[in-house]
């Protein structure tokens, strides 16, 4: 029993998801006037390994090259081995290590490690097509909407991309309540609502402006706290954050901050 006890505590680790922080966005289908961008989520590998190495010290990792093409990764967790593929773009000769990239996260989401990436629906953001990425504003409002998933033990029901750099999980806010942490001591928010959708292209200026001032709203990195920011919104009746509610929106989270600081 003891295995197994300890075996459900690592995957329970491994299922948590990522901080948004860490969440980096891609394009992937491209609008016929290249002004929008569907987007897709992904987490650098080295958090993986980070979060794989917190999890359970002992892990490995054995990579085998098959018809030069497939990448094979062995994944060993609480000794136990799962295995997935990755596959090499056959217009990049340098791609084996994307493959292998490719391979490992696969190979981590059968412990639960990034799973949730995977049912994340689709959204489509405002696209730079001189410099191939998503501009600011949409960043910051992807960003934004991600909100901590519950834990399930179901199947993911996503877009079907595979959380990495190549083919990544597409994002967009999920109905979930967002897990409010405590901060420094603060109280944590009541949020009995769903986050608020941001439809905002002042958001992401504004949110910075309001972290500077108001540090309750800034994670410990000094960044914006998307997560706590949508969260309150919506606690306070605000389904969606729009260019006319906007300055409604700010009033009410900084009120909610003030309340809290008073509070702790």
């Amino acid at each position: 029993m003891a295995t197994e006890r300890t075996l459900d505590v690592i995957l329970a680790d491994l299922a948590k998801p990522f901080d948004p922080a860490l969440v980096e966005f891609k394009p992937g289908a491209v609008s016929k006037s290249e002004a929008r961008a569907l987007a897709l989520a992904y987490v650098d590998s080295r958090e993986y390994m980070r979060r794989l190495d917190e999890a359970d010290p002992t892990w490995s990792d054995i990579y085998e090259v098959l018809d030069g093409a497939t990448v094979v990764c062995r994944l060993t967790v609480a000794g136990i081995t799962r295995t997935d593929l990755g596959r090499k773009d056959e217009a990049d000769e340098n791609s084996l290590t994307a493959a292998a990239a490719q391979a490992f996260k696969r190979a981590c989401t059968k412990f639960g490690l990034g799973r949730y990436l995977y049912a994340l629906p689709q959204v489509w953001a405002e696209f730079d097509p001189q410099r191939k990425r998503f501009t600011p504003a949409a960043f910051d409002m992807l960003r934004a909407s991600l909100v901590q998933p519950a834990r399930s033990g179901n199947p993911p029901k996503g877009n079907g991309h595979h959380p990495e750099p190549l083919r990544g999980g597409g994002s967009a806010p999920l109905s979930e309540k967002p897990q409010e942490p405590p901060r420094n001591g603060r109280p944590q928010a009541s949020v009995d609502a769903k986050p608020a959708i941001v439809r905002s292209g002042k958001w992401g200026a504004a949110v910075r402006e309001l972290a500077q001032r108001c540090p309750y709203y800034a994670t410990d990195k000094g960044q914006p706290h998307y997560v706590r920011m949508t969260a309150i919104a919506g606690a306070k009746g605000f389904t969606a954050v729009t260019d006319t509610n906007l300055p409604a929106v700010l009033a009410a989270l900084e009120q909610h901050a003030a309340q809290a600081l008073v509070a702790a």
